[in-house]
């Protein structure tokens, strides 16, 4: 999913709370959204508004008063940072498992090479 569903739907959630009409329909036809996604999305956004509201009005104290928009954009600004963490998780994995096939290849090529010695060694002595 592209982040301007996210973008979108936490507009439209935001609109609805602040009671503010909107076109759903333009909405969903401007982001190229399905509905349904966008509906379990919008759905999601409204079980976290109490959440906000509540971090909301316990930062008060500060000068520049965050609006709910603002609180659903740094979510999924988060959400995105997790994922890109775990994109690098996924890369150092694949490094690792390179750097084990290396290390593996050079066990085995050195106890190759001893077994050619020793077996070379046998068969001067046997002659």
């Amino acid at each position: 999913m592209s982040q301007s569903i996210f973008v979108g739907t936490a507009l439209y959630t935001a609109c609805r709370h602040q009671k503010i009409k909107i076109d759903k329909t333009k909405l969903l036809n401007a982001l190229g959204a399905k509905r349904s996604t966008f509906d379990s999305l919008h759905k999601k956004m409204e079980k976290i508004i109490p959440s906000l509201e509540s971090v909301e009005h316990n930062k008060k104290t500060s000068k520049r008063g965050h609006s709910l928009l603002d609180k659903v954009n740094e979510i999924v600004e988060d959400q995105a940072y997790s994922l890109k963490q775990q994109k690098t998780a996924e890369d150092d994995s694949s490094t690792e498992d390179i750097d084990y096939e290396k290390w593996k290849q050079r066990i085995i090529e050195s106890a190759t090479k001893a077994l050619s010695a020793e077996m070379t060694s046998k068969e001067t002595t046997n002659s």
